[in-house]
């Protein structure tokens, strides 16, 4: 009898204990995150992780884990969902603003008129789709090389580029600045990645 309320007090603290230390690795992960995006300006564009999503994605870890298997990924709740891209006939919102430049749509119209010589490579919504269609390794990869490489006005500068399109000129600045900061290794191992989408 004392053997077995040994072994279910041990059973219960382990899984309260487990329960505690997934909790607090999650908040702190969280609050991490949430301070490095803050510094970046870039707080909405990422969607927070729920902590369910966290319990489920740890528990089909586990699963896998006991069944010998690969990991496969769980099918969250607030994952997004791919969406339609806009037509080109869609014309921005006159009152819509930029997240990194402050200008209007209609000041937007007004400069792009004037830059008609200039070529774009590929637009905001091209740019959109292709990162959307990036793995959640891929992302993550290009991002952390990106940001631990990058100040942040260099970032700063790619992101206004990409915001109305990138043109030819933009795309080679772009480039140049990466090559500036990143190693062959990892300039290679970027291309990989955005060569294969």
């Amino acid at each position: 009898m004392r053997t077995i309320r040994w072994i279910s007090r041990m059973v219960v603290s382990t899984i309260l204990i487990t329960a505690v230390s997934m909790l607090v690795s999650w908040f702190m992960i969280n609050l991490y995150v949430g301070k490095l995006f803050d510094q970046l300006n870039i707080e909405g564009q990422v969607q927070k992780i729920a902590f369910s999503d966290f319990v489920a994605s740890a528990s089909n870890q586990l699963n896998s884990m006991i069944a010998g298997e690969e990991s496969v990924p769980v099918k969250t709740t607030n994952e997004v969902q791919p969406q339609s891209t806009p037509s080109p006939a869609a014309t921005p919102q006159e009152d819509a603003v930029p997240a990194w430049t402050g200008e209007s749509a209609t000041e937007k119209q007004e400069d792009s008129t004037k830059d008609k010589d200039k070529v774009i490579v590929m637009s905001a919504e091209d740019f959109n789709r292709k990162k959307d269609m990036l793995s959640d390794e891929d992302k993550m990869e290009v991002f952390s090389i990106l940001i631990a490489k990058l100040p942040q006005d260099e970032m700063q500068m790619i992101s206004q580029f990409v915001e109305d399109g990138i043109t030819t000129e933009e795309l080679q600045q772009a480039e140049t600045i990466i090559e500036q900061y990143v190693d062959d290794e990892e300039y290679a191992r970027l291309m990989e990645i955005l060569n294969k989408y």
